[in-house]
């Protein structure tokens, strides 16, 4: 039976169900990111006096903290597990209704006995559709909770590790883009979306972030 994704639900339709177990909702990373970037610009304490090479700006790319958080790990195993029984769930319910749609064609029309069959089909179809809806808004729900506190533990950490570093102020590093694959056309908006557009790797706290809050998540 064909399936459908997380983003759209297929109409019902009153004897059969094709659905999809609702998809990977971690796909909401792009648009974590894209709210960390408004937000993570840090002051972290006074800014520092502008001494001879004294940095009081430091860097860290978002993107690839999320992907290397261990609590990533952990939210998508689990998460697969719960699609995983929807997904059996889902197909004994559909076997059960292809089991009484045999029968129908086999019982007398008109009859008490195929009356009966036709309404636990419609039944069972209704009960399956309004169980793929709740375990969808489950996951939704459940995500959003999630990426909402990976944001502010990224701030946190983030913003932590910046002042213990004596940096005044951190920034958004946007992943260095692929620029053999970008047309012509497309590289001067890529440059006005970055917000950094060159810095010494010694600012970046990229590492520094992941380690510190996956050692954080290890240890509780």
């Amino acid at each position: 039976m064909n399936d459908v994704s997380t983003q759209a639900d297929a109409p019902a339709t009153p004897v059969s169900v094709r659905r999809r177990v609702p998809g990977s909702p971690l796909q909401v990373t792009v648009g974590l990111c894209a709210a960390l970037a408004l937000a993570l610009v840090l002051v972290t304490g006074q800014r520092l006096d502008a001494q001879a090479g004294q940095n009081t700006v430091a860097v860290a790319d978002v993107e690839s903290v999320i992907r290397k958080l261990a609590v990533q790990d952990l939210f998508q195993a689990e998460l697969n597990k719960r699609q995983a029984r929807i997904q059996a769930d889902k197909q004994q319910r559909e076997a059960e209704i292809e089991q009484l749609q045999a029968r129908l064609k086999v019982a007398a029309p008109g009859t008490d006995q195929a009356r009966e069959i036709e309404n636990n089909i419609v039944l069972k179809t209704i009960q399956l559709e309004a169980l793929l809806k709740f375990e969808q808004a489950r996951l939704t729900r459940d995500t959003s909770l999630h990426f909402a506190k990976v944001y502010q533990d990224v701030i946190q950490s983030a913003g932590r590790i910046a002042a213990q570093n004596g940096y005044a102020v951190l920034m958004y590093k946007s992943p260095e883009p692929d620029l053999e694959k970008l047309a012509p056309k497309d590289l001067a908006q890529v440059f006005q979306n970055r917000k950094v557009l060159w810095h010494d790797g010694a600012v970046d706290l990229t590492q520094q972030i992941i380690l510190q809050m996956n050692n954080d998540f290890n240890a509780q």
